[in-house]
């Protein structure tokens, strides 16, 4: 799927009033706008992604199909404090992880990047449109 009109076709060809669940695991904003234009009424968006700022939300489109919106720190609270601890006592280099945005012709590259542990996240970019 390499734009929203092949997203929505693939969608509706399963169900024509949209994905009963979402899931935005990537912390882009127009990952969360794709995920609840796509969404079907009284369906379920699950938010695993956390984004480094303010991201605007349509909250007319969720509440007009009375969705569900689920956040999840995908986490336990004991792992972000053994992290903090990590990071002041200079034992993690985050460098390594830090995001990579390729484009969805390089997925191979990107795919290398996380099988390869080289990066953590890596995002893949449709035709170059998630830029901000």
């Amino acid at each position: 799927v390499t734009s929203f009109e092949e997203l929505q076709e693939a969608v509706y060809r399963k169900n024509p009033y949209g994905a009963h669940i979402t899931c935005d695991c990537v912390g882009i904003p127009v990952s969360l706008d794709n995920c609840i234009r796509i969404i079907a009424p009284n369906g379920n968006h699950l938010q695993i992604a956390c984004w480094g700022s303010n991201v605007e939300v349509d909250l007319n489109a969720l509440f007009l199909k009375e969705a569900n919106y689920i956040t999840t720190n995908s986490t336990a609270v004991s792992s972000w404090e053994i992290g903090m601890k990590l990071m002041e006592e200079g034992k993690v280099d985050l460098v390594p992880l830090m995001n990579m945005e390729v484009p969805l012709s390089d997925w191979k590259e990107g795919f290398d990047a996380a099988i390869g542990k080289r990066k953590f996240k890596v995002v893949l970019l449709p035709d170059n449109q998630f830029e901000e």
